[in-house]
Order: C-alpha cells, then sequence, then structure tokens
C-alpha cells in the first residue's frame, strides 16, 4: 500500500501542476437573459428569470393540498416595464393581486388553497423569483 501511495503521489502533483487556473479567473461569464426557469410541483411553484426587454404571460394550474402557505417575491435589479401577478383559490376568484414597477421584496402568509396563478411580463427588465410554497 505504502509503495502505491508513493507512486501515486507524484502523479497526482503532475496533474495539479499541470492545470492553469488563469483562464478561469479571467473568465468574464455572463448570465443569460430571459430564460425563465419554472417549477410547478405538489404543493410548490416557483419562477425565476433575469429578465431584458422581456414579454411573458403564464397561467398555471396549481397543485396544493393545504390552505397554510407561504408566497415569496424578489424583484431586483428593475429598470423597466410591469409585472402582474395574480392567484386564485378553488373557485376561481382571484384572491391575491400584485402590480410591480420597482424593487421589492414580498413575503405573505395567506390563507386560501391555491389553485390558479397567471403571471405577466411587459417590457420587463430586471430579476424575477416568485415562490409559493406550503409551509
Amino acid at each position: 500500500m505504502k509503495k502505491l501511495f508513493v507512486l501515486l503521489l507524484p502523479l497526482a502533483w503532475c496533474f495539479v501542476g499541470c492545470s492553469d487556473t488563469d483562464d478561469i479567473e479571467n473568465l468574464d461569464v455572463n448570465f443569460a437573459n430571459n430564460i425563465p426557469v419554472t417549477t410547478n410541483t405538489v404543493n410548490a411553484f416557483s419562477y425565476v428569470v433575469r429578465a431584458k426587454d422581456y414579454s411573458q404571460q403564464i397561467n398555471s394550474s396549481l397543485n396544493f393540498d393545504s390552505t397554510a402557505f407561504v408566497m415569496s417575491l424578489v424583484i431586483a435589479e428593475y429598470s423597466e416595464g410591469e409585472m402582474g401577478l395574480a392567484v386564485y383559490n378553488e373557485d376561481s376568484s382571484q384572491v391575491y393581486q400584485q402590480q410591480i414597477s420597482s424593487n421589492m421584496v414580498l413575503t405573505d402568509f395567506p390563507e386560501f388553497l391555491p389553485a390558479a396563478l397567471d403571471l405577466s411580463l411587459e417590457d420587463f427588465s430586471g430579476s424575477v423569483t416568485v415562490t409559493i410554497a406550503v409551509e
């Protein structure tokens, strides 16, 4: 075992010494714009996008089995456009509505059974994170 270690140690140093990290450190990474990520599972919904002059309309059914949930909304780096968010309960009546045209952080603990969600972005530029999940 000791002989194997003595043979592998110089080989490992060779691999570590041969790597050049300058390219990685100088890499200019630009985050992708206008590629939304949506997750809709039982008892959880999330939507994330880094938007630049982006428009989208989402009408989504929600599959929640509890009236105790948390809803969070984070808008950062806002520069223009509008966003609308509406949540509906099981009898299709609108229970929650928010129009956004600025940076904001919102956390709410409403009590109703969310059944559907409408999310609209119109010429929106900024970072959006919407999360609805059972507590």
